[in-house]
């Protein structure tokens, strides 16, 4: 049996191409409309090490193009975009607005005074949010195992705490903890809001990993070289924080590639019952977890890989696999993940009593025409890439999934196929 989770560290470093997108918000009925511009990033493989990654994290943010600045005062927001100031009058910054929380929870500042991480509030006295809560961390015998970081230095479960708010704690959070705990105990996602339920759940845990290394130092020997992660990193995250906290109240989505904007596949596991693993793509924004009889896939990406098959990597969501077989197909998400070349347009509105996130169109980051004279939204598979990431998550070797001689890709997937 195999407790530890860890962390995928497949590095990258970006190109030079920056892929933009923009996404207009909208808050009624007092808020008027409020433009923010999302840059993300394009990577491409390098041989760093574990820490030459959250270095490249680092360097990213020092040099990317510069986002709008924006502040939240107690009456008012100001938005600078274009040397322009546009301004809102009747605020109070502890409405019960999701959008405005989710912009505060991003903020760079609050990351580092460590407010709470999904509403930029104060938190409360206390050990805060455990990312992993304890009844997971207790029903697969967490305590004492350990999390691999993305600089390779490890963290025990019952320490993956970040700082947050007893509202937030005690409210939708825990609302969100009670469904998915259902579900695992069940090993199965079987309607529309389990599945919804276990995006928000896993875009939690994503969002909190990260956060917490927003306040872990890079390396203890030589302090100036910071955190493991930047405060300012986190606002790439902010859809995934969005999606978590529509929670908050009644939403409604409008998605152009399936019901919700993400992509969610889902696994019955032949194994252990208390078998536990966990792997990451940071950049990819996927995460991947076995817990027990049932395996989860997420990635924050719009719902794109849905593009190429709503069932996952060769149809084969909800068939039962072995651990390592789902290992795999874990692989093949995060690999999907890292190859992504575009991203969407979002008008999102917001009244005192609902919340809608709906997709417009599809963004590529770069001009690329496919034969078939469509944008490409992926880069070209990379079986090397696939290989190398499944032997991290299975803990199998690479020649299982490539052979050196050919170059022929393989999978241990023949006998469902």
């Amino acid at each position: 049996m195999n407790k530890v989770g860890r962390r995928s560290r497949f590095n990258r470093t970006p190109t030079a191409d920056i892929g933009r997108a923009k996404r207009q918000v909208a808050v009624a009925p007092k808020v008027a409309l409020w433009p923010r511009v999302l840059e993300e990033p394009q990577w491409a493989d390098s041989g760093l090490a574990a820490l030459g990654t959250a270095r490249r994290i680092a360097d990213l943010q020092a040099n990317r193009a510069k986002v709008p600045d924006w502040q939240i005062t107690q009456r008012k927001i100001k938005y600078r975009r274009l040397g322009r100031m546009f301004e809102v009058k009747g605020f109070d910054p502890h409405n019960d607005y999701v959008m405005i929380k989710v912009e505060r929870a991003v903020d760079g500042d609050n990351i580092r005074a460590r407010r709470c991480f999904v509403c930029g509030d104060q938190p409360t006295t206390g050990v805060g949010e455990h990312v992993f809560p304890k009844w997971l961390q207790t029903r697969f015998g967490l305590f004492d195992e350990r999390l691999t970081l993305i600089n390779g230095t490890f963290i025990p479960y019952r320490s993956l705490t970040v700082p947050c708010c007893a509202e937030c704690n005690t409210g939708f959070l825990s609302r969100i903890e009670t469904e998915v705990q259902e579900i695992v105990e069940r090993g199965s996602v079987e309607t529309s809001a389990d599945r919804l339920s276990v995006a928000r759940w896993m875009a939690k845990i994503l969002v909190g990993i990260l956060v917490k290394e927003t306040a872990l130092l890079l390396d203890r020997k030589d302090p100036t070289l910071g955190n493991i992660v930047t405060a300012d990193f986190i606002s790439e995250l902010v859809h995934c924080q969005l999606l978590l906290q529509s929670a908050r109240k009644p939403a409604r989505f409008g998605a152009l590639h399936g019901t919700f904007p993400f992509t969610l596949y889902w696994y019955r596991i032949d194994g252990l019952e208390n078998g536990f693993d966990l792997s990451t793509d940071i950049v990819g924004q996927s995460i991947a977890m076995r817990v027990g009889k049932l395996g989860l896939a997420f990635v924050n990406d719009g719902g794109l890989q849905m593009i190429h098959g709503e069932k996952g990597p060769y149809g084969l969501e909800g068939v039962t696999v072995l651990p390592h077989q789902f290992g795999e197909l874990a692989a093949r998400v995060h690999t999907k993940a890292s190859l992504r070349d575009a991203t969407h347009f979002y008008l999102n509105s917001e009244t005192p009593t609902h919340l809608t996130i709906e997709q417009q169109d599809v963004r590529p980051f770069t001009s690329t025409t496919l034969a078939g004279g469509e944008m490409q939204v992926f880069q070209p598979w990379d079986s090397w890439k696939f290989s190398v990431r499944a032997a991290q998550v299975t803990r199998l070797e690479e020649s299982v999934f490539m052979d050196t001689i050919t170059g022929r890709e393989m999978t241990t997937l023949t006998n469902l196929l």
